[in-house]
């Protein structure tokens, strides 16, 4: 460099010797080597503990906090929430009122730090996607995607729906995304994932109730009695008949948080998670190390995946914590698509599910991730025939870095 220097003339070096003086001296110009680090960082990481709001110590002297981040150019976000690592008992003891068979025995789990939907996914972040049907199609006209594709890196998009009135039965906006299957909600994390850069996927039973408890072992996130769940969920009374306005989805975060700063954990509408339902589904993790209990129990039924936190439908007994549920090929009965989309439910059960989505702390490898993504078992095929009858469409989602508030 100094060659450099001495080949130009001197009033270049004293251009030069300017701009440095100027930058040294300007606080808008100067990067530190924590900046630079910050930028280098993995979404929700911080080097140093924010002085206002969540933080998550974490071994490596760095901190998890909550982010936002912005999809759509900026008109649509959602906010993602830390938790903490720890162990806890999973399901319910005997003495539980309200308990069933299938939240037992109680086992000890070890669920590691992540981070989980502040809300349920909502109708305005859910119709981005449905969005992406139209960008598919238009993909398809120019290379013809091969089947394996949907093993890979492409996703597949819903059909618009056939009756809007089916599904949107009670409004959308901020209200939850309701009535799509499983596989929609695990395609929806697909097409998140790859259109953000960011990793997303469904959470775990575990990773769930320990998210909805709290810190607690008691029956609700608020403790053992009922008659405070209204300060916190929107749920069927039991005079429902005489207030018929309570009747359907609210907007997310309507009520009050738990206190890992989540809303909707009871009620608005029941959530799936990734798992397959066992009834002795305890039992089997039992028999797991305690550091791989929090993870899914996978399995081929399409039909019979978990549904947790209860729904609008549901009473109090049913928004327990460790209350469980098990979707029916019943929820297929009816459908927004003609024919049916393995997208879409509209029974009037289905329109009390919904889903929130989860992010790990360290991004998983492919053959991991892609089980919280991907069609499994007999519905791979049946995905597979409906896209052939253009029911839906595949692509791959163009990348569109959205703006993060960390």
């Amino acid at each position: 460099m100094f060659t450099i220097y001495k080949s130009l003339p001197w009033n270049w070096m004293a251009y030069l010797y300017l701009i440095v003086l100027f930058m040294v001296n300007s606080p808008a110009l100067v990067f530190s080597d924590e900046t630079a680090d910050e930028l280098s960082l993995p979404l929700g990481i911080v080097t140093s503990k924010p002085t206002n709001g969540i933080a998550i110590a974490l071994p490596n002297g760095r901190w998890m906090i909550p982010y936002r981040q912005t999809i759509r150019n900026g008109e649509v976000s959602f906010e993602m929430i830390p938790i903490p690592g720890g162990t806890f008992m999973l399901g319910s003891p005997d003495s539980e009122e309200g308990r069933s068979g299938d939240e037992g025995p109680h086992v000890e789990v070890q669920v590691p730090p992540f981070w989980i939907g502040k809300t349920e996914v909502t109708w305005n972040e859910f119709q981005v996607y449905q969005l992406a049907y139209t960008q598919f199609k238009e993909q398809d006209k120019k290379l013809k995607l091969s089947a394996d594709r949907l093993e890979a890196d492409a996703v597949t998009a819903p059909t618009p729906i056939y009756d809007p009135s089916m599904v949107y039965t009670y409004g959308k906006g901020n209200q939850p995304a309701i009535s799509m299957s499983q596989y929609g909600a695990m395609q929806y994390t697909k097409w998140l994932s790859l259109a953000t850069g960011t990793q997303y996927r469904l959470p775990s039973e575990a990773e769930w109730e320990y998210a909805c408890r709290g810190g607690v072992q008691t029956r609700f996130s608020f403790g053992d009695e009922p008659s405070k769940l209204g300060e916190f969920a929107h749920f069927l009374p039991p005079d429902v008949a005489e207030n018929v306005e309570l009747v359907g989805t609210r907007e997310v975060g309507s009520k009050q948080p738990n206190s890992f700063g989540l809303y909707d954990m009871h009620g608005n509408v029941a959530e799936w998670v990734m798992d397959q339902y066992f009834e002795n589904a305890y039992e089997l993790k039992a028999k797991e190390p305690l550091a791989d209990r929090y993870r899914p129990l996978f399995g081929d039924n399409a039909y019979q995946k978990v549904l947790r936190g209860g729904g609008w439908l549901d009473g109090p007994s049913q928004l327990r914590a460790a209350a469980r549920f098990v979707g029916s090929e019943d929820l297929w009965e009816l459908d927004a698509d003609v024919p049916m989309s393995p997208h879409w439910l509209a029974s009037e059960d289905a329109h009390s599910i919904g889903f929130r989505i989860a992010r790990s702390l360290n991004e998983l490898p492919v053959s991991e991730i892609s089980m919280y993504w991907n069609a499994q078992g007999d519905l791979r095929q049946d995905v597979k025939f409906r896209l052939m009858e253009g029911r839906g469409a595949i692509g791959k989602p163009i990348l569109e870095r959205s703006s993060v508030d960390r």
